[in-house]
């Protein structure tokens, strides 16, 4: 990205005459200067984190203790108590996963 010396404003990349050469040219001013290095870099775009940045959120393993606890029909010990935490498992505009471990046997499921 290139201003403009004289006023300052954005160069915008343009056409030269006929075709042969590329410039960038202001808008304000109309100041013009020829572009020399043909070298453009186009960013990638990213479709996610690598594989290897995948965090696990909650483990089996981690104490759930300090988590809030819910009112949860298990479907596998019939248990009413569950643990209950949110992930932002999608993208962000998207509402946030709930997922609920029950409190006797540990079986979790998301809402």
């Amino acid at each position: 990205m290139e201003f403009c010396p004289t006023c300052g404003t954005k160069l915008v990349l343009g056409p030269g005459e006929a075709g042969i050469a590329l410039w960038l040219s202001c808008s304000q001013c109309n100041y013009k200067k020829r572009l020399t290095e043909t070298k453009l870099s186009i960013p990638e775009k990213s479709l996610g984190p690598p594989k290897d940045d995948i965090i696990t959120v909650m483990d089996k393993k981690e104490d759930l203790t300090n988590l809030p606890t819910v009112r949860f029909n298990c479907p596998k010990c019939s248990n009413d108590f569950a643990f209950q935490w949110r992930a932002q498992t999608q993208w962000t505009d998207e509402s946030a996963t709930r997922f609920y471990r029950c409190t006797k046997c540990g079986y979790t499921s998301r809402d």
